[in-house]
Order: structure tokens, then C-alpha cells, then sequence
């Protein structure tokens, strides 16, 4: 009824009669203008839905363990603190992302990092890639807002010799073939087009990507970690953003709060800042608290 209305395709989420979540999605034929007929299908989610619903049950019990043992931190805490590297992590909230990504670490669940611009996105995204079995692999840094349009397939996928002009001689890797064997980060995701949010989905689904110029397809293996300071559900609503792709990326979200919620990790933050600078210019320029300030 939707597609005959707009004559658009739609997808909706729909919960059956036996109470599994699915994705109904519609397309118009359209001949000679006419509307023909209407193609549908239906992709269960309930399986996705679960595995949501554990990781929201695992956060609230770590939530809890923490506020237990905050007088008195314990062994994972302690292995925690060494395990952490450089990040500056003091606050509760803060300690309480970094267990609990520990924990998925070793699982190669996609996982969603929402939050502000600057709030350590990346970096925490590093940190998962490092505990994670994938760390001897490589890291791929991708920001989707920063590649033009029209060369977002071609530095994406690859592609063959004579693909198009100016492609060079041996043709190319895309970035999600460099992943292989590691860990494949897209910050900004909200900023894909729509074509290839497609072309992502496919590949997320099939596990195999088909270069620019290419017949035949190539397999892909590589733990795939987005983010986003964006509501992607209001883009889902706005016709943006892919239904079936937000919930194949949202299997593991992460909320990291801006430093104005967490006011405990400036400090470190700022002493970590400082000594970059002062390796960097040969200074060694120092901070002292305020008269009369703590």
C-alpha cells in the first residue's frame, strides 16, 4: 500500500504473528510508465534483536559491578588499567565503555560508536581493534565525509586496469580489500551515499566485493567498526539512510558522552596534551593548579 501510494520503494519493520522482527521491503515495476506490479520480501532480524538485547543486558550488569567495586577495584579493572595503553580513561562512564569493549573484542560483531565530534571516537576504535584477535592485522582508517562522491566506489571497492580513464595500469585494492585480515573503521557513516550504503550492505551480507570493471568477485574478511555524530535513526525516517543497514551495523552501539559529562578525564587529557607538544617542539613547559584552585 505504501509503494502504491508513492510509487516509491519502501521498507518497514514489521513484528509477525509469532513475534519475530522483520524487514518488509517493496519495489515498483513500473512499464511504460504504468505501474505493473510490486516485488516484496521479508528478512528476519530476530536473530540481530537478541544478540542486541544480551549486549544491552551485559552493559547494565557491568553498570552494576562497577558502582560495587568502585571503592575497591578488582583484577579486571586492574588489567583494564594496563591494557589501556594511552587513552586517558578516569571517569566511571568512561572505564565502563572501555570494559565492556573489551569484553566484545574478540567477537567480530559490528559495532556503532555514537557520539559528538571530538569525543574519541577513533580512538577508541583503535583500542578495540588492538584487543581484539584481529590486532596483528591491518587498521583502516576511513572518514566518509572526506571522499567526493564520485570517487567513493572506485577508493572503496578497487578497481581493474582501464576501468575507467585515468585509472592506473595495475589497477587498484579499495580500502575494504586492504582491511583484510583486520579492522575496517568508517567514521562519518551518516555521510555514505545512498548507492553505496547498498553496495556496503551487500558486501556485510556476502562476505565478497566486485572491483570497478571487474566480472568476478573477490572475498573479504575484516571486522567492520562505524561511527557516526549523527541520529541515524532520524535518517532512516528521512529516507537517507538504509533501514537493513542500520541494523546490520547496530548490533553493538556505543554511546561515548562528551568531556562536558565526564569532567574527571580532563586532567589527564590536558598532561597528555602537554607532553605530546613538548616532545614535538623540544619544550618543557609545565601546568600548575591556580591560586586559591584546587
Amino acid at each position: 500500500m505504501e509503494v502504491m501510494r508513492t510509487r516509491r520503494p519502501a521498507q518497514l519493520m514489521q513484528v509477525t504473528g509469532t513475534g519475530r522482527r522483520v524487514i518488509a521491503e517493496a519495489y515498483p515495476v513500473f512499464v511504460d510508465g504504468k505501474l505493473e506490479r510490486i516485488i516484496s520480501r521479508s528478512r528476519d532480524l530476530t536473530d540481530l534483536q537478541l544478540l542486541q538485547d544480551e549486549y544491552a543486558l551485559l552493559q547494565k550488569r557491568f553498570s552494576e559491578h562497577l558502582k560495587r567495586s568502585q571503592a575497591a577495584p578488582d583484577a579486571e579493572e586492574q588489567a583494564l588499567d594496563d591494557a589501556l595503553d594511552n587513552l586517558q580513561v578516569r571517569s566511571s562512564v568512561m572505564r565502563e565503555i572501555a570494559l565492556l569493549l573489551k569484553r566484545v573484542a574478540p567477537s567480530d560483531a559490528n559495532v556503532l560508536m555514537l557520539g559528538e565530534s571530538g569525543v574519541g571516537k577513533t580512538a577508541f576504535a583503535k583500542q578495540l581493534h588492538r584487543w581484539s584477535q584481529r590486532c596483528d592485522g591491518p587498521f583502516i582508517d576511513v572518514n566518509c565525509a572526506a571522499i567526493p562522491e564520485n570517487l567513493f566506489e572506485s577508493e572503496m571497492f578497487g578497481y581493474q586496469p582501464g576501468a575507467f580513464s585515468g585509472a592506473a595500469r595495475q589497477g587498484k585494492a579499495g580500502l575494504l580489500e586492504q582491511a583484510e585480515g583486520g579492522t575496517l573503521f568508517l567514521d562519518e557513516i551518516g555521510e555514505l551515499p545512498l548507492l553505496m550504503q547498498t553496495k556496503l550492505l551487500k558486501v556485510i551480507q556476502d562476505g565478497s566485493l566486485t572491483r570497478l570493471g571487474d566480472t568476478r568477485s573477490r572475498k573479504v574478511n575484516f571486522r567492520l567498526v562505524v561511527a557516526t555524530n549523527q541520529d541515524l535513526g532520524k535518517q532512516v525516517e528521512a529516507g537517507l539512510f538504509r533501514l537493513d543497514l542500520y541494523y546490520r551495523l547496530n548490533v553493538i552501539p556505543v554511546t561515548l558522552p562528551p568531556l562536558r559529562d565526564r569532567r574527571e578525564d580532563i586532567p589527564d587529557l590536558v598532561e597528555a596534551c602537554l607532553n605530546r607538544l613538548n616532545q614535538r617542539y623540544g619544550r618543557q613547559k609545565f601546568l600548575i593548579p591556580a591560586l586559591g584552585r584546587p
